[in-house]
């Protein structure tokens, strides 16, 4: 996969979201629990909730890790910019239009690797050779 720009590290093992998330969902589901049961039975909804969330903490900060792109540098040589354009049918409620689609790609040539492709955005001045990066 080649790109204009390098790719972010991506972090996921500081993201304790979904536990976040096993939380309210516990919070709504054992709220539900209590006010629908009785309260010589109220340890069953607390204890339930507590074993999810537990199994979903130690999940969540036990797993996950740091990814590294490689983002390796390469130069690319202009070649052309190829248009692509397509015609597709839209329907809302009763309606049907044909609405037409206009894409732009610039083709570059990599050494060894061949032509790449990506794609273009309007009004913007793409150089002869540019610096793209494989990962």
């Amino acid at each position: 996969m080649y790109t204009f720009n390098p790719l972010p590290i991506q972090n996921s093992l500081d993201d304790h979201s979904g536990f976040y998330f096993m939380c309210v969902v516990m919070t709504v589901f054992g709220g539900a629990w209590l006010v629908n049961s009785y309260w010589n039975k109220i340890w069953q909804p607390i204890i339930v909730c507590a074993a999810v969330l537990g199994v979903s903490a130690v999940v969540s900060w036990n797993t996950g890790g740091i990814i590294r792109p490689v983002n390796t540098p390469v130069v690319g040589t202009f070649v052309a910019y190829q248009p692509e354009g397509y015609n597709i049918e839209e329907r809302s409620g009763k309606t049907t239009r044909r609405v037409d689609y206009h894409l732009l790609y610039v083709v570059y040539s990599i050494p060894g690797s061949g032509n790449v492709i990506l794609q273009a955005t309007a009004g913007q001045v793409y150089p002869q050779r540019v610096i793209l990066y494989k990962n």
